[in-house]
């Protein structure tokens, strides 16, 4: 990554202190939320146990994220969301569609989770800054130097 100018930091998402230690370091001027704790395999029972882990990751590591943006002047913040958890509907779903929000309960944990990341990136717009660009992306499939997931 430092090849193209990129600057990876490393640190706990679930300590506020660590987050917010690690962003002031280096005052980005763009945060890529990629925040997971997914599984080394992604069979049904690791998968089922990874959940909550997983969630607990991604929400209260954004939660603390978003809490350090707008002290640390970052300007552009892009979400992974997931394209996993659309509503039924006709044709090819994109980013307008909403996930959803009535289903079997495994089901409806995993869109909740999404949902709430995704309510919380809009609700930062203000406590980050007016000026600030918040991307949100939905992939269907995502690679990883393990092999392709989705």
């Amino acid at each position: 990554m430092k090849e193209i100018g990129a600057e990876p930091v490393i640190a706990d998402a679930l300590d506020a202190a660590a987050v917010k230690a690690a962003v002031g370091q280096i005052r980005p001027d763009a945060v890529i939320n990629e925040l997971t704790s997914l599984p080394r395999h992604y069979t049904p029972a690791e998968m089922k146990a990874a959940a909550e882990r997983d969630r607990k990751v991604r929400v209260e590591g954004n939660i603390n994220l978003l809490a350090v943006l707008r002290d640390a002047g970052v300007r552009r913040y892009l979400l992974q969301s997931s394209g996993f958890w659309y509503a039924p509907g006709p044709g090819l779903a994109d980013e307008s569609v909403p996930l959803i929000s009535s289903a079997s309960p495994g089901v409806e944990a995993g869109a909740r989770t999404y949902r709430d990341l995704e309510a919380r990136i809009g609700d930062a717009g203000n406590r980050v800054r007016r000026a600030a660009v918040r991307v949100l992306l939905r992939p269907r499939h995502l690679v990883h130097a393990r092999g392709r997931y989705g």
